[in-house]
């Protein structure tokens, strides 16, 4: 009797053991129901993503169901592109969607592809959507997102043939490119479009005509890599913006109906057959034009003021210029409104510009190792000039000095010079172009100057934020201005040099302005491959090349530098003050 109670007692044990196990199960699976539950619409179609997109588990393994405390941050990727990083989400809400590696903060590249369907209510407040990397077909809940407003398709994938009804009814932005197949006609069909980017769709042409109404308000259209010819409906649309390129196969009418174009500002063209017509000029308000690999009609004789009618009636304020065939187009100068030219792979005219040229120009640029001849001087000579930019090209010839009463100099208008990776481009530096008052960075680097960095240019420490004078072939050591007389004139909180690039200058040697070091805010030295150094101890001196008070002989042990007792001149000896010479 005693041994049954003993094993009743036992069942019994076994039994409660084997209630609480259940009991406890069933509270966890209750428990994991209830967070399931609570995971929000968002995070819980981001799930479905990552299976159906990384189906190995690979690339995407931060994209877990026990990862969802803070699921936005440590699943997508901010958006970089603006000066501070936006966050796609808040409140638990996706608003800006990016489905590629670097969106999903991918460590491999993406195997599968979209799902077919997402949960019920799932990305129903995202407004900007870009899929890239991306392969397989597009599915329809794509194009039903309720408030999407701006869609960037980038990558190997398949549009649908039709899509549902209201479908993108709040679109105002769609950029399709790399596509396969052909170009559907939904993709013409937005009520709300007002920019459209369409590039390299394999097999895809523009339809010959639209139906009626489509694009009835588009401004912006971007053509690129494209099959078969321009329709005329593209210079038909209300656009203030039109961008054709590398369409080999695509010529421009010779005419356009009345009124066409008549309100675009901003024309594109690269890559087309034929010569460029005449009425790409005479659009009434262009005032952007940039042409690539374009034949411009006859050029007329530079000196001759024999220019097109349409010149002076001109509203263009930016012209940009790539591998023109025929030259310099002689109607640039004459341009009344023109603030900005851009030359790429082009020849210059070396002669120098009467007053009358470019007198409104603000920002010139030259590139391109096609551009060749002398250095022009005109390009020195501009009174409103603010930015000037010369950048690997075969010019050959010197640094023009301000100061020369033939072709004058820079003017005190500038604030950038780039002048780099002309290494026809010899000579020493301009000591006058200290009276550039306005100039905040100037960069020289990768020429063939030679000499000595001017003792003049210490005075720039005031206004100029970026010196950059590396790669060339200067030599000796830096002056004395650099050394001390600035420092002596002005506080250090005056100066406003922050960055200074002297390397690969072999023959520099000597020490560096102590201005330079960490006490007075030098954020960039880079003085590698020349013989300079820091050297903390050489006395700053003043304008008269004495020491600075504070200064003592016995905290002088430059290597280089010796300490030898003179005697005063006479002029000296009756000082109230202690005076000591040394040499």
């Amino acid at each position: 009797m005693k041994h049954l109670n003993s094993r009743l007692f036992l069942c019994l044990l076994m039994w409660l053991w084997l209630c609480c196990t259940l009991c406890a199960a069933m509270s966890e699976q209750g428990t994991g129901a209830a967070t399931a539950t609570a995971i929000p619409p968002d995070a819980a179609a981001l799930l479905l993503l990552a299976r159906s997109l990384d189906p190995k588990g690979r690339a995407l393994p931060h994209i877990r169901p026990n990862n969802t405390r803070n699921w936005c941050k440590d699943w997508l990727s901010d958006d970089d592109t603006q000066s501070i990083p936006v966050s796609p989400c808040k409140n638990d809400t996706v608003y800006d969607l990016v489905l590629s590696p670097q969106g999903l903060r991918a460590v491999a590249p993406l195997q599968g592809t979209l799902p077919p369907t997402l949960p019920s209510g799932a990305f129903s407040y995202v407004g900007n959507l870009k899929i890239a990397g991306v392969r397989g077909p597009i599915p329809e809940w794509i194009f039903s997102l309720p408030e999407l407003d701006m869609l960037e398709l980038d990558g190997q994938v398949t549009l649908p043939s039709t899509l549902p009804h209201q479908a993108l009814d709040q679109l105002t932005s769609l950029t399709l490119s790399g596509m396969y197949g052909t170009l559907p006609q939904w993709v013409f069909m937005p009520p709300d479009l007002m920019s459209l980017s369409i590039g390299g769709v394999i097999q895809g042409t523009l339809p010959p005509s639209l139906p009626p109404g489509a694009l009835s308000i588009l401004d912006s259209l971007d053509i690129s890599d494209m099959k078969g010819a321009l329709p005329e409906w593209v210079f038909t649309l209300p656009l203030y913006r039109l961008l054709v390129k590398d369409m080999l196969q695509a010529t421009l009418p010779e005419r356009l109906p009345p009124t066409a174009l008549d309100r675009l500002e901003e024309l594109t063209l690269s890559g087309l057959k034929g010569s460029l017509p005449e009425w790409v000029f005479t659009l009434p308000a262009l005032s952007r034009l940039s042409l690539t690999g374009i034949t411009l009609p006859n050029n007329t004789r530079f000196e001759s003021r024999d220019y097109p009618s349409w010149v002076s009636g001109s509203r263009l304020q930016s012209v940009e210029l790539a591998d023109i065939k025929g030259g310099f187009p002689s109607w640039v100068p004459w341009l009344p409104r023109l603030t900005e030219l851009s030359v790429t792979n082009m020849a210059l005219l070396s002669a120098i510009v009467p007053v009358h040229h470019f007198y409104q120009l603000e920002t010139l640029a030259a590139m391109g190792r096609d551009v060749k001849g002398t250095l022009p001087r005109w390009m020195f000579t501009l009174p409103q000039l603010k930015r000037l930019s010369i950048v690997n090209t075969s010019l050959t010839g010197t640094l023009p000095e301000r100061d020369k009463p033939e072709y004058g100099g820079p003017p005190s208008s500038l604030t950038e010079i780039t002048i780099t990776s002309n290494r026809q481009l010899s000579g020493p530096l301009p000591s006058s172009w200290d009276a550039l008052t306005g100039l905040r960075r100037l960069q020289l680097h990768n020429n063939s100057f030679s000499g000595t960095v001017p003792a003049m240019w210490a005075a720039m420490s005031f206004w100029l934020k970026r010196l950059d004078l590396s790669g060339n072939r200067l030599y000796g050591t830096l002056s004395d201005l650099w050394h001390g007389a600035v420092a002596a004139i002005l506080p250090k909180q005056s100066m406003t040099l922050h960055a200074v690039n002297l390397s690969g200058n072999e023959g520099m040697h000597g020490c560096v302005p102590a201005f330079w070091e960490a006490d007075y805010d030098i954020v960039e030295l880079d003085i590698n491959a020349t013989g300079l150094k820091l050297c903390k101890d050489k006395p700053l001196l003043n304008l008269f090349n004495a020491p600075i008070p504070g200064w003592s002989p016995g905290n002088c042990s430059v290597q280089g530098y010796s300490l030898v007792p003179r005697r005063l001149p006479r002029e000296l000896n009756g000082l109230p003050h202690r005076v000591r010479l040394y040499a």
